[in-house]
């Protein structure tokens, strides 16, 4: 990937002119062996070319199964993506390993039942004898005296390759398996969705789509940047320096766009204009990479408010310096920006990351509609029993607290919690190989869940401006 070639993609999809469009980027990078000065001074000037920072994309390492003849491809490529990250964090929000070919069998339903009856067979002959037909694919795909039609064989070696191959006869051996259940197991094996839904595709994707507000009002406000300094006639002049004026780096993000400070900070970093110690550089990429307050402060999941408040203290005085003491007007803003969020986090009221990119035209305390058949979840045997006590209280309830199981005069604060409790239970269960109508039905849960998480949000914060 070059620049010049990134601006030919970006010209196919979104159309001359067009390239800035995307808020959220995902870079497919061929697995290498390494990240050597070369390829991260290649991959920093394709940054900044092209506007990728820490906020809005994502590195994706791509054929980690091609590495030579490891049997277990994922703790080097693990390995390597860690590096990576380490070298690459203020230009890619995570670099994730993947194996792309074991994803797209999974998720766009390529194989069939001829492949399928293939991988039975080739897991029916003993596992030495199949490792050694492996050895070279090219001629496991075309030697006529194999016991696998040389058409599945082709299919298979270009749909699953010798690693894909492996994972599903393993499979096939332990029991036996239909095509969702095959497909469940290639994309378990692929890292589509990581072991714990965690460094993988699938999480950065989730989290640039639960950020996607806070993405877009970031692009526009670039977009209207660069536009304030683009030539303009003389009776345009006023009102582009009007707009200069508000849209300054170096002016205080409002409240009401109180998400985008953490969002922004990394932003600059990403661009030069804040720079940062090692140890405030993992201060702030928490921030913009958790939403639990415990895992922004680098503390265990459930640690005591105590000391939460203690973390986030100690980081407030050195945030409170470099405010002080920034050499330029933006990266000053940017750590006072930076500074209120640790106040709020000590204070255990830390300003909200969560997007309101679902809050419904309703009244905040309505029931909100529930789309898609979600119903079948009700008898699915991979749904737990609260799980579906749940389920019910979200189609029945007449009002938010009630779609969540909450009390009727719960505080707002409270239905949202519950709903993110509920979010992140649902979530779970789509790292785990689902039909494709149960994974859409869980995926309309967790719509909901989330529309009512920002629902309550914004109702909690109408309430303490009513206090106020």
């Amino acid at each position: 990937m070059t620049v010049a070639n990134e601006e030919a993609a970006r010209r196919m999809l979104f159309g001359t002119g067009a390239g800035d469009h995307a808020q959220a980027l995902v870079y497919v990078l061929r697995y290498v062996q390494r990240f050597d000065a070369s390829t991260l001074a290649d991959f920093r000037t394709l940054s900044a070319a092209c506007g990728m920072t820490g906020v809005n994309t994502l590195a994706v390492l791509s054929q980690v199964d091609r590495r030579g003849d490891e049997e277990d491809p994922w703790p080097s490529a693990r390995r390597l993506a860690a590096r990576a990250y380490e070298q690459l964090r203020t230009s890619v929000f995570d670099v994730v390993p993947v194996v792309g070919l074991l994803a797209e069998a999974a998720r766009a339903e390529v194989l069939g039942a001829a492949e399928l009856d293939g991988l039975r067979a080739l897991a029916a002959l003993d596992e030495w004898d199949l490792d050694d037909l492996l050895l070279d694919v090219e001629q496991f795909a075309t030697a006529p005296d194999y016991p696998v039609p040389v058409r599945v064989r082709r299919s298979l070696v270009a749909r699953l390759h010798r690693y894909g191959i492996r994972v599903a006869t393993s499979a096939l051996r332990e029991r036996d398996l239909d095509l969702d259940g095959l497909r469940g197991v290639l994309l378990a094996a692929s890292g589509f969705a990581g072991r714990d839904g965690a460094g993988s595709v699938a999480s950065g994707i989730s989290h640039f789509t639960h950020r996607a507000e806070q993405l877009k009002a970031l692009a526009a406000i670039n977009r209207l940047r660069g536009l304030v300094r683009a030539p303009a006639s003389e009776a345009d002049r006023p009102v582009l320096a009007a707009l200069a004026a508000t849209l300054d780096d170096g002016q205080p993000i409002s409240g009401s766009l109180a998400g985008l400070r953490v969002v922004a900070a990394v932003d600059a970093v990403g661009r030069g204009q804040l720079t940062l110690d090692e140890q405030m550089l993992g201060e702030l990429l928490r921030l913009a990479r958790n939403d639990d307050p415990a895992a922004q402060l680098g503390l265990e999941p459930g640690a005591p408010a105590g000391a939460a408040a203690a973390a986030a203290g100690e980081a407030t005085i050195r945030w409170r310096q470099l405010a002080v003491t920034a050499g330029t007007a933006v990266a000053g803003q940017r750590a006072r920006d930076v500074l209120g969020v640790f106040e709020g986090l000590a204070t255990g009221r830390p300003a909200s990351t969560v997007p309101a990119a679902r809050t419904p035209a309703v009244k905040p305390r309505s029931a909100l509609p529930v789309t898609g058949d979600v119903r079948r979840l009700l008898d699915s045997p991979v749904v737990p029993a609260a799980d579906q006590v749940a389920l019910r209280a979200l189609l029945t309830g007449v009002d938010l607290a009630g779609q969540v199981g909450a009390p009727p005069d719960a505080e707002p604060g409270a239905v949202a919690r519950a709903a993110a409790a509920h979010v992140a239970r649902f979530r779970a269960l789509l790292h785990r190989p689902l039909p494709a109508a149960d994974r859409r039905a869980v995926t309309a849960v967790c719509d909901v869940y989330e529309a009512i998480w920002s629902a309550a949000d914004s109702w909690e914060e109408t309430a303490d401006v009513h206090r106020g």
